[in-house]
């Protein structure tokens, strides 16, 4: 069963991934040391409680990276308000569309070094120190 407990520990996770040097969500498997007493203890329990209704398993991971990657300080009280919500529909509009520009992209430059008559590692090659084509 997932609730606001489950969300907590993706938080701490993810707020430690961002706020320290020594953890790694994706090393640790987003596991962290925390007990569910400490979590009922918390005045902010019902702030996780709410983001789990909101949110499912598989997008509670990706709204809390767009927000400790846009302001690693974020208060869970603040990440409810719309501000969170946006941040994170911008992520994931970015994150969709990242294989459709990055396609993009590549073609142009395939296209470019066409034009140009370049092989592609040719296309690369930084003469005199400047950056490449």
């Amino acid at each position: 069963m997932y609730g606001g407990f489950d969300v907590f520990k993706i938080y701490l996770g993810v707020k430690l991934h961002f706020t320290t040097d020594t953890y790694d969500y994706i090393k640790y498997d987003g596991k962290v040391n925390c007990k569910l007493e400490t979590f009922t203890k918390r005045n902010d329990r019902y702030f996780f409680h709410k983001l789990s209704k909101q949110y499912g398993q598989n997008e509670i991971l990706d709204f809390f990276v767009a927000n400790f990657a846009t302001d690693s300080k974020g208060w869970i009280g603040n990440l409810l308000q719309k501000d969170g919500r946006d941040v994170y529909l911008d992520y994931k509009k970015r994150k969709d569309a990242f294989s459709y520009h990055f396609r993009n992209d590549c073609l142009s430059i395939s296209n470019d070094f066409a034009k140009l008559n370049l092989s592609f590692d040719g296309g690369f090659l930084c003469p005199s120190g400047q950056h490449p084509r």
